[in-house]
């Protein structure tokens, strides 16, 4: 029988350390299907629910489920490997330890910083108000300026709450709206649709005033940006960059 050399052991056992952190995967490496079989789809019924319901409770039942199948896999496969056997709770706590460090800790952090939730009010009134919830990244701006046609979360500062809004345009650009028709720097608008402003004139033209940004607010449910309020705000009062609309869940959808 040949024996391994040195190389071929420590692939065999980096392997063997992989599939363990992956739920259900050891349990099938041993022959336990049935373990193998209830912890991967644990883990994916958790996954399913944090991803569908990111920024909210429920998001946060499904991290916490996630996390907690992955630890008893992981600490189930520590207990059946060791001999003499290591006590379910200790291998349950180094388990924990080794996940949150190599997995959790990092994935919680790159994900909160490119997909952060904003809400239109606070998460403890979701069941009370109608409360709208976006996926935002508030680093998209510390290395360029907002630009024209993009979607923006703007921070709630006084009486304006925290909302959503549309780049309607940027500093120095001149704003007219006539006949019907958005035109900015003499050109008519032809992103989305035209954007039509809930005002009581027929006629407007004037310019974007230096660090500031005209923005839609109140927009639509439909992707045209139509019958919104127009606002003019600084270019620090812009939170981040919104890419989805996450709740309500049945309005969900992608803001490119």
């Amino acid at each position: 029988m040949r024996s391994r050399g040195p190389a071929e052991t420590l692939l065999q056992n980096v392997a063997k350390g992989l599939a363990a952190l992956i739920p259900g995967v050891s349990q099938f490496v041993r022959g336990d299907s049935v373990r193998g079989v209830i912890c991967i789809s644990s883990y994916m019924s958790g996954l399913f629910l944090l991803l569908f319901s990111w920024g909210t409770l429920l998001g946060f039942v499904g991290a916490f489920f996630c996390v907690a199948v992955h630890v008893a896999s992981l600490a189930d496969t520590i207990s059946s490997r060791t001999f003499p056997q290591v006590a379910l709770w200790r291998s349950g706590w180094v388990s924990l330890l080794v996940v949150s460090i190599l997995m959790y800790i990092p994935i919680l952090v790159c994900f909160s910083a490119w997909f952060t939730p904003g809400w239109t009010s606070p998460v403890a009134s979701l069941l009370s108000s109608p409360t709208q919830g976006y996926l935002l990244n508030r680093r998209v701006f510390e290395n360029r300026r907002p630009v024209e046609a993009e979607w923006v979360w703007l921070r709630g500062e006084g009486r304006r709450p925290a909302q959503l809004g549309f780049v309607v345009g940027v500093e120095g650009q001149e704003i007219e709206w006539s006949n019907q028709i958005l035109r900015v720097d003499g050109h008519a608008v032809s992103h989305k649709s035209q954007i039509q402003p809930n005002l009581s004139i027929s006629a407007l033209h004037f310019t974007v005033p230096p660090r500031h940004l005209l923005v839609a607010t109140n927009v639509t449910r439909s992707p045209v940006v139509a019958n919104s309020d127009w606002m003019l705000v600084p270019e620090d009062a812009i939170e981040g960059r919104v890419s989805a609309q996450m709740y309500p869940i049945w309005e969900r959808r992608l803001l490119l």
